[in-house]
């Protein structure tokens, strides 16, 4: 496996139980159950990712409360975008004003951070 695809796949494990969450939540409550059934099946496959590379995850000193911080932030402004009197009205600026600088953190915590890079070494050497 190359070192991006390695990267990638660790990417996609780190952030999908991340980000996915929020956006099943608010596909359910708005009514579009046919996208909250593929991001519940993109999920899936992120939890067995996940769960496939948690002990790299744990090794990496930090990187499990990186994860746990980011779902908070990235869920929590989803849940507020969802039920907030302005993002009925203005939902592009709720998404840009609070969602999109939530997300942008977590991905740079979860992907660009020293724990992320220790959980890259790790998951490459196989320890």
């Amino acid at each position: 496996m190359t070192n991006k695809m390695l990267r990638q796949k660790l990417a996609f494990a780190s952030l999908s139980p991340v980000m996915i969450p929020g956006l099943i939540f608010y596909t359910s409550v708005h009514g579009y159950y046919d996208k909250a059934f593929v991001f519940s099946l993109i999920f899936l496959s992120g939890i067995y990712l996940f769960i496939q590379y948690y002990k790299f995850f744990v090794k990496a000193d930090g990187f499990i409360k990186r994860i746990v911080w980011s779902f908070f932030l990235v869920n929590t402004s989803m849940v507020i975008m969802t039920f907030a009197p302005e993002a009925k009205n203005a939902f592009a600026g709720a998404a840009l004003f609070l969602y999109m600088p939530s997300m942008f953190i977590s991905i740079r915590m979860l992907t660009v951070s020293k724990a992320a890079h220790k959980a890259v070494i790790y998951c490459k050497r196989g320890v």
